[in-house]
């Protein structure tokens, strides 16, 4: 059977419920693959680099989401996004843990994961009040958004920029 899109008769797009389970999974596929990643790029790029690329690249997979006609563009940009959020996920653990003191590494961690619920609340409230899946796709722009914005005010890791033999500019970050 269908999944039901009674506001958009017209939408081009039907799935199945299998079609459905996959679209939710594949972001969990793909978040594998980033966090797998997530390390050998960090020590390459520096977590605030890898931060810099993952927001404007997630924001892109939602307009890919909000503005496609065809499944299989929905399913490689949820791999996409779930690759590009397990980056974020295992460079932001990273992160706190080579910038925050030690008394404060535990209480910034449970911030990491209460954003993660936070965002999840934002998307299922939407869906209660929105009627449009693509309306609801476009508005996980703003997240995206913040998080870009967020980055740029934030310093490299002190300990990566001595990693990197760059000594001035990681007393400066620190």
């Amino acid at each position: 059977s269908h999944v039901s899109n009674d506001s958009y008769q017209d939408d081009p797009i039907r799935i199945t419920f299998t079609e459905a389970s996959w679209i939710v999974s594949l972001f969990f596929i793909g978040n594998v693959f980033g966090c797998l990643a997530g390390g050998y790029l960090n020590q390459k790029l520096g977590t605030k680099t890898l931060f810099l690329i993952s927001a404007p690249i997630s924001a892109v997979t939602w307009v890919m989401i909000a503005f496609s006609h065809e499944i299989w563009l929905i399913l490689v940009a949820r791999v996409i996004s779930g690759i590009f959020f397990g980056v974020f996920q295992a460079n932001g653990k990273v992160y706190n843990a080579e910038i925050a003191h030690e008394d404060l590494r535990g209480t910034l961690a449970t911030i990491l994961g209460s954003m993660f619920n936070l965002g999840c609340m934002y998307t299922f409230v939407l869906g209660y009040f929105v009627q449009s899946w693509r309306t609801i796709a476009l508005c996980q722009l703003v997240p995206c958004c913040l998080l870009g914005i967020s980055v740029i005010f934030v310093p490299d890791s002190p300990y990566w920029l001595v990693e990197k033999g760059r000594f001035e500019d990681a007393k400066k970050s620190l």
